[in-house]
């Protein structure tokens, strides 16, 4: 598998965000930048999905958004600025429709 597009940088506020990033078979490095002193924190959640599993999502999706209800954001949303240059797909599952009985 290639490592696939650069994910675009980002920063501020992104609790809760996600990005889907094609990782190489033998070795995956990731890099931080941090352009001020102040305090960071971080939680990093490593998932391997199976290339045949029914919920991955389609190729080229840096962030996919699932469930009949919820709040799409961009990165940074939270922290109230929108950032140049994010030039990514940003995908939505369509969910089952429940069918009344009749």
């Amino acid at each position: 598998m290639t490592p696939g597009p650069r994910p675009p940088v980002i920063c501020g506020e992104n609790g809760g965000q996600h990005m889907i990033i094609n990782a190489r078979s033998d070795c995956n490095t990731l890099s931080f930048t941090w352009s001020s002193a102040s305090p960071r924190s971080w939680s990093i959640q490593v998932q391997q999905l199976s290339c045949g599993s029914a919920w991955r999502p389609p190729g080229g999706c840096l962030q996919w958004f699932t469930g009949a209800s919820g709040l799409i954001q961009s990165f940074n949303f939270a922290g109230g600025s929108h950032l140049a240059s994010q030039h990514y797909n940003a995908c939505i599952r369509t969910e089952q429709v429940s069918r009344r009985p009749e």
